[in-house]
C-alpha cells in the first residue's frame, strides 16, 4: 500500500508541475470533470483514493498527513455524489474562472502535497 501513496505522490507532483506552467491546462482539466457524468467518476476515484490512503497511513512516516488526506478525499468523493453534476459544475466553473495566479498558488499546493507524499512513503 505505502508504494500506491508514493504513486500518488509522483502524479500529484506531475500535475502541479504541468499545471504551474500553464493554469490554461488546469482549467481544462476542472472543466473535463463537468462533462456528462464524470462527476460520478470523480467521486468514486476520491472514494477509492481515500480508502487507500487511510489503509496505507500506518505504514507512513508522516501518518497524520496521509490520515488527514485521506478523510478529505472520502468526504469530498461523498460530497461529489450528494452535489449531483449541476451544482458541482457551478463551483468547478467558479473556480476555473479565477486569475492564473490563484491557479498557480493552487498549482503550487498540489505539488508541494504530492511531494509530501512521496516523502511520507
Amino acid at each position: 500500500m505505502p508504494i500506491l501513496v508514493k504513486l500518488f505522490g509522483i502524479i500529484m507532483v506531475a500535475f502541479g508541475g504541468i499545471f504551474l506552467t500553464s493554469p490554461e491546462v488546469v482549467k481544462k482539466y476542472m472543466i473535463f470533470w463537468t462533462k456528462g457524468r464524470r462527476v460520478y467518476a470523480g467521486g468514486g476515484l476520491s472514494i477509492l483514493v481515500g480508502i487507500v490512503l487511510l489503509l496505507a497511513a500506518f505504514q507512513c512516516r508522516v501518518a497524520w498527513f496521509v490520515t488527514i488526506i485521506g478523510i478529505w478525499a472520502l468526504i469530498k468523493g461523498i460530497l461529489l455524489f450528494i452535489l449531483g453534476p449541476e451544482r458541482f459544475t457551478s463551483i468547478i466553473n467558479w473556480w476555473a474562472a479565477r486569475s492564473p495566479v490563484v491557479l498557480r498558488i493552487i498549482a503550487l499546493l498540489v505539488l508541494i502535497f504530492g511531494a509530501l507524499f512521496i516523502y511520507s512513503v
